[in-house]
């Protein structure tokens, strides 16, 4: 292996260690950030579905979902969208406007 080679592997080494270890950092500081709250309202929370504002009760049941949800037809969209694209450029696209975009 040449020594330009090298160098390049140890760069992408050292620049996916770095992204590793700042996505266990997030982790860890998401879960010491909401460690108090998860002691004093226990797992309950997430599973009803009230919201009272008045009396400071809130239910996370329906903004779960809501994500969910959204990102089911987030992921619908874009694959529809992306396959489509990909029969229009291998099939209908002229070869000058195809051959750029597909790559």
């Amino acid at each position: 292996m040449s020594p330009a080679d090298r160098g390049f592997a140890a760069v992408v080494y050292l620049g996916s260690s770095l992204f590793a270890i700042l996505i266990i950092g997030l982790f860890v500081e998401l879960v010491l950030g909401s460690w108090p709250v998860d002691r004093e309202v226990r797992a309950g929370v997430y599973l009803q579905q009230f919201v009272d504002p008045i009396n400071s009760k809130f239910g996370a049941l329906p903004m779960i979902y809501g994500t969910v949800v959204t990102s089911l037809i987030a992921i619908i969209l874009a694959s529809f969208i992306g396959i489509m694209a990909a029969v229009f450029l291998s099939d209908f696209a002229p070869r000058w406007l195809g051959q750029p975009l597909s790559f």
